[in-house]
Formats: structure tokens, C-alpha cells, sequence
């Protein structure tokens, strides 16, 4: 029985950690802005704000220099150059709570 909830709590806590606060809605990337620190910061305007992030300037992808950002970056990049709408994940704002920039954590190229 132990083994069952622990099982179950563990499931939960996986499940937990791929939760986002919402999509974006479908719209053209405007600009790409690439910072050497790994970042890649976005104009999308019109994109929703799920997480009610106080900095609504720009949309980031904080972890460009990862294997899974790489492959973010690259469809972002796709998307900005063919012109594709896309549609942006996003899980919390830059600064953690509701400070800063939106998080992008999916994109998906329409």
C-alpha cells in the first residue's frame, strides 16, 4: 500500500512540473532579440499574459544554450523568418512571481 502512494504522489509531482500557465494565442513574431547569456528575448504583440507577468515587453526564452532551448530556438527562429504564426507556452514571468518577462516553454509553428 505505501508503495501505491507513493507512486501516486510521485506521479503528481512529475505531472506538476511540466504545468504551464497558458498559451499565448496565434500570432507572428514581430523581432528576435539574441543576448549572450543564453537568452532570447521576443516581440509578440497581442500575446496573452496567462501568469500576469508585470513586464509585458518582451517574451523569453531563458535557456537557449540547453538542448531542449536549442530546439525552441531554432522553431522560434523558423517561425520568424518564414513568417509562420505560432503559438507560445508560457510557465511564470523572469523574475519569479509576476516580475518580469513572460517564460516561453513550448512553441508550436503553425
Amino acid at each position: 500500500m505505501k508503495k501505491i502512494m507513493l507512486s501516486c504522489i510521485l506521479a503528481l509531482i512529475s505531472i506538476q512540473s511540466y504545468a504551464y500557465d497558458g498559451w499565448s494565442g496565434d500570432y507572428v513574431i514581430q523581432s528576435v532579440r539574441v543576448f549572450p547569456n543564453s537568452s532570447v528575448y521576443i516581440k509578440m504583440p497581442g500575446a496573452a499574459n496567462p501568469g500576469n507577468c508585470s513586464d509585458l515587453t518582451y517574451l523569453v526564452l531563458a535557456n537557449a544554450d540547453t538542448e531542449s532551448g536549442k530546439r525552441l530556438y531554432t522553431a522560434i527562429m523558423s517561425a520568424f523568418v518564414s513568417g509562420k504564426t505560432v503559438t507560445l507556452a508560457f510557465t511564470g514571468c523572469a523574475g519569479g512571481g509576476t516580475t518580469g518577462n513572460r517564460l516561453i516553454e513550448q512553441v508550436w509553428v503553425k
